[in-house]
């Protein structure tokens, strides 16, 4: 994830937002899935339905398609946002 926040920085001069970051999640996971089964469709698509990774966004956990992922909460603090809790699934 640091990669990928400090290459679109790089571009955007900005952070990502989440929506951005869960669609990088999205993409890496995909990607995950041809990598390690080519053009099966069938297995990449129970690959993405049924995995375990660490993305953008922390960790996810997809079962039976059902996803839990990190949750971080901020706090506003002197124009920033600040992590005060993590919780991972």
């Amino acid at each position: 994830s640091k990669e990928f926040i400090k290459t679109f920085d790089k571009i955007y001069h900005r952070l990502p937002d989440s929506p951005e970051a869960m669609a990088a999640d999205a993409y890496f996971l995909l990607i995950e899935g041809l990598n390690r089964f080519g053009e099966n469709t069938d297995k990449v698509a129970n690959f993405v339905r049924n995995t375990k990774f660490y993305g953008v966004s922390g960790k996810i956990v997809i079962k039976k398609g059902s996803v839990s992922r990190t949750v971080v909460l901020r706090e506003a603090m002197k124009g920033k946002f600040i992590p005060i809790a993590i919780y991972e699934p």
